[in-house]
């Protein structure tokens, strides 16, 4: 029998010594309480991460540590400002240059019914009055220029309702900005028809939203850098595969790699900046499925801290909890101490 079996055993055996005699109720409350004390000594405050007492310390003589190349740094504090994921897609723009051409057609089409119904109008107006003086004209011409009159001011009417339909149709389609570009034909739409600029519609997940509306966003396609994106507008509709709230945004530049329909992932600022401490990814291993940095304690100790990787940023990650201000962060070689870590109590470390 193990010594702690043995320690158990023979404790029991005093408690219920000491117990005869007792109530049967108070003897069942005081087995309870006994093993709640128990339970509450043996496991850690936070399941799943180590306490600070139960942390194991990994020690590594100077020499292993220069030999394995390990850097430490000095944790500082940063900040961070939250962001939302959302979802990208650089959109085709044929459309807009078809919305142009049509646009451009019915506007033309409002032009000369209008320019028609100005002449026939005059027409009108001339025969009418020469009509009234003695019957200078015959009723039949002045019945034929009103006919025309008529029928140039009912073509007019249906050559706006025409425009106004193609411009209602861009707005439930594009919003108000990106249609006033097109019927303009501003520097904004050529820049757009030229591919010196994108547009990307950005949608959060569906149920999400955000407020204020950022005015700028991070964009991270499949290869390549991030792309800074400025906001143009709220999308009128959404991405069907999300249905999430929808958004409109710019890339300048002629970026490389960027093409139409490729996805990208967008990162929304969101709330106020929050204080904590950046974790290069260079100081990151991975031990049993989780995250985690080594922190010096002494010339040759260290011990081991996991932390979320729920907020992830450029080159690393931004954390919380788990570092302090001064804390002597392992930034390369900590995967020598990870080995070190695994390798057998008693093992001897080769300097």
């Amino acid at each position: 029998m193990k010594p702690r079996l043995i320690l158990k055993s023979t404790c029991t055996i005093v408690i219920l010594i000491s117990l005869v005699g007792l109530p049967a109720w108070r003897f069942i409350s005081l087995l309870g309480r006994a093993a709640a004390a128990e339970s509450a000594q043996e496991a850690p405050a936070f399941p799943g991460l180590p306490t600070q007492e139960a942390e194991t310390v990994i020690t590594l003589p100077k020499s292993a540590q220069e030999k394995a190349g390990i850097i430490i740094a000095q944790v500082t504090e940063a900040f961070h400002t939250r962001e939302h994921r959302a979802y990208g897609t650089v959109l085709p723009l044929q459309s807009l240059a078809e919305m142009r051409k049509s646009y451009a057609a019915a506007r033309a089409q409002v032009e000369n019914a209008l320019a028609k119904l100005t002449v026939s109008q005059k027409e009108y107006a001339r025969l009418k009055a020469l009509y009234a003086q003695d019957q200078n004209t015959s009723l039949k011409a002045l019945q034929a220029a009103e006919a025309t009159w008529r029928q140039d001011k009912n073509n007019l009417l249906a050559a706006r309702e025409e425009l106004q339909g193609l411009e209602g149709a861009a707005r439930q389609q594009w919003g108000e900005v990106i249609p006033s570009w097109v019927f303009a034909g501003s520097p904004a739409f050529y820049k757009l028809l030229n591919r010196q600029d994108f547009l990307v519609q950005v949608t959060l997940p569906g149920g999400e939203e955000i407020s204020p509306l950022p005015r700028k966003v991070s964009l991270q396609p499949a290869t390549g850098p991030p792309l800074a994106a400025q906001l143009v507008s709220p999308a009128p509709r959404t991405d069907p595969r999300i249905q999430g709230l929808s958004f409109f945004y710019l890339v300048s530049g002629k970026p490389e790699k960027l093409l139409a329909g490729m996805n990208v992932t967008a990162l929304m600022p969101a709330g106020a900046r929050i204080r904590g401490f950046f974790i290069p990814a260079a100081a990151v291993v991975w031990r049993q499925g989780k995250a985690v940095v080594y922190v010096q304690i002494g010339p040759d100790r260290f011990v081991v801290r996991p932390f979320s990787t729920e907020t992830p940023v450029k080159e690393g990650y931004f954390v919380t909890e788990g570092l302090k201000t001064g804390d002597r962060l392992v930034v390369q070689g900590a995967q020598v101490l990870l080995s070190e870590e695994s390798r057998p109590r008693g093992a001897k470390t080769e300097d």
